[in-house]
């Protein structure tokens, strides 16, 4: 292992944001690989073009998030591919290639390395089918089609793939048709060296009310937020409980600020939206009820989770996309 390079791709997060991509790198240079990850950089964290940080090598370029549409993604995807394929063959020659999506294209800028022999390996992090029905309501149309070729063209080409959980592992035996021996689970675990330790519960953010619930995550459409809105308007509605309060901690595409807009929001949430200068922004479900999006003290809250990761088990949705209830975590 002494020696051996390993470049990383990574298109849709920078690194070392990404943590379990950061984890990865880390343990590969932990067992004497030396890694090379080439990622997009980050707009408020991750902004310098190159670094070097606990032994692993990672070179950064521009790139403007998608907005909109399908479109949008085929811009973003496509400098992500043109910049990930140049420095990758001026970075020289690598031993093994670790490509990480969405999307599904990352193989294209591998491609030159694994002719001259090096070895693919697919770090699968998202079903990207899945995520385009979820995401674009669109149907199973031309593109719904290209990006299930691609997914199993990535399949096809990788020499071993890393599932994230045994639902992603089960669709690489029989989507992608590999070899059990070929596909390995590898689940990500958060470090707890980052964390504090215990703190005090802080009585404030609960808002006068005895119970806290919380969703601590990524904000996307095909997340299932509003399906949590609606669980939480349920419990109030039906249930009769007023005796909770709220938060949301985290981002991502399905939120908006006061007054924007929510781009590709699958439904409306049973709410309107309000500020305040704690929350970044959030939603009301009924009169007094506050919902908001929280960024920081979660740890303090003495909270009790809330993650509505399979939808047919919250509040009926109009429509329940086919494979939305795999996970995702």
């Amino acid at each position: 292992m002494a020696g051996k390079r390993v470049l990383i791709l990574v298109e849709n997060l920078s690194v070392p944001f990404d943590r379990r991509v950061w984890q990865e790198s880390r343990a590969l240079t932990e067992a004497g690989y030396r890694v090379v990850v080439v990622c997009p950089q980050g707009t408020k964290r991750d902004t310098e073009p190159h670094v070097a940080m606990e032994g692993v090598e990672i070179h950064r370029y521009r790139m403007r998030a998608a907005t909109g549409g399908p479109a949008g993604y085929l811009r973003e995807y496509g400098t992500a591919l043109w910049h990930s394929a140049r420095l990758a063959a001026r970075l020289g020659r690598f031993d093994a290639v670790h490509i990480c999506n969405p999307p599904d294209l990352m193989f294209l800028a591998a491609l030159p390395q694994t002719l001259r022999g090096a070895r693919l390996v697919f770090d699968h992090h998202d079903l990207v089918p899945e995520l385009y029905l979820s995401r674009f309501d669109r149907g199973k149309d031309l593109l719904y089609r290209g990006v299930c070729f691609l997914e199993r063209l990535t399949y096809r080409l990788a020499d071993v793939v890393i599932a994230t959980n045994e639902s992603y592992r089960a669709a690489a035996l029989t989507r992608g048709r590999k070899r059990p021996e070929r596909v390995y689970v590898v689940r990500s675990a958060p470090d707890l060296g980052r964390f504090g330790g215990p703190v005090e519960p802080d009585p404030e953010l609960r808002r006068g009310k005895p119970h806290l619930l919380c969703y601590v995550g990524v904000m996307g459409p095909q997340d299932g937020v509003d399906y949590a809105l609606r669980a939480l308007a349920h419990l109030r509605d039906e249930e009769g409980r007023t005796d909770w309060h709220a938060a949301f901690v985290g981002g991502g595409d399905a939120c908006r600020a006061p007054g924007g807009r929510r781009p590709g929001a699958r439904a409306p949430a049973p709410a309107g939206l309000w500020g305040g200068p704690r929350w970044l922004w959030g939603a009301v479900v009924g009169r007094r009820t506050a919902i908001g999006w929280c960024w920081r003290d979660q740890e303090r809250s003495g909270a009790a989770l809330l993650a509505p990761k399979r939808r047919s088990q919250l509040v009926p949705p109009p429509r329940i996309e086919r494979g939305t209830s795999r996970s995702t975590i």
